[in-house]
Order: structure tokens, then C-alpha cells, then sequence
């Protein structure tokens, strides 16, 4: 996933600067990341993806938590407990 955020980035870089190195440059982390997608080593690629999931997961929740109190503003009130927040 990073491998393609990194060729979009290069890409959109490229095209604003008018770079067209940049953008020949952009196609090698797509070339890396096909051939990890096609890749026949299963177990490998699992590995990966659990260590992604693991290193995603406080991103998430914490984007699920934000998300829900949105939706919940208009029927719940959260407040800060006062002594939690003087003590950290």
C-alpha cells in the first residue's frame, strides 16, 4: 500500500513540477508492488499483511472512534473527567 501512495505521490509531484523523470521514476514502486502482488509465496504475503494490520489497527480505531462520536453527537454528550485530564 505504501509502495503505491509513494508512485501516486511521485506521479502528482511530477506532473506539477512538469518533471517527466519524476514521472518514468513513479512507475518503479508500481513495477515492486505487482510483483509482490503477484507474488506464489503465500505465507510471506500473509506475514506482511497480519504486521500492516497490526501497525493500521491504532490508526483505525482511532478513525472509528471519531467517526461514531460524529455520528452520536446529536443523541450523546461526552465530557472530560477533569482529574484524568490535570494528571497526564
Amino acid at each position: 500500500m505504501a509502495l503505491i501512495i509513494l508512485s501516486l505521490l511521485l506521479t502528482i509531484i511530477g506532473q506539477l513540477t512538469r518533471f517527466p523523470l519524476l514521472v518514468f521514476v513513479s512507475y518503479v514502486p508500481l513495477g515492486i508492488s505487482l510483483f509482490r502482488i503477484l507474488s506464489k509465496n503465500i505465507s510471506k504475503r500473509s506475514m506482511e499483511n497480519y504486521k500492516f494490520a497490526i501497525f493500521m489497527s491504532p490508526i483505525y480505531s482511532k478513525y472509528k472512534n471519531f467517526q461514531n462520536r460524529l455520528k452520536d453527537r446529536k443523541t450523546h454528550r461526552f465530557f472530560l473527567n477533569v482529574q484524568t485530564v490535570k494528571q497526564s
